[in-house]
């Protein structure tokens, strides 16, 4: 019953196939946590279910789609002020209104 927990559980497991590159799999989690994170009004888990998606969608290649959830994702992180993830800093993805040169030149993770 404990909803928060689910949906960090998902992501975890996301995080899991992501980094085993089963893509796949990776996304059907990050979606479901998504959809719990916006059932319970989470932000913090919705903005880094819509990066981990991004992500998903940068190793398939669907570039257009990942810069846009990338987008939503800082924006929700900068409203509500948590530390963005060390690829979206390192690219120089933390103001979702700039010009980014998207996609990262390698793989979001490293």
């Amino acid at each position: 019953g404990d909803r928060q927990a689910e949906s960090q559980s998902l992501g975890n497991l996301g995080n899991l196939f992501l980094e085993q590159g089963d893509h796949e799999k990776a996304e059907a989690y990050f979606k479901e946590c998504l959809s719990v994170a916006l059932e319970m009004g989470d932000q913090l888990l919705e903005g880094a279910g819509l990066l981990s998606l991004s992500e998903v969608a940068i190793y398939r290649g669907d570039h257009e789609v990942a810069e846009s959830l990338a987008r939503e994702g800082v924006r929700i992180c900068n409203q509500i002020a948590i530390t963005l993830p060390e690829w979206i800093m390192k690219n120089g993805y933390t103001d979702p209104d700039a010009d980014w040169d998207f996609p990262p030149s390698r793989d979001p993770k490293s």
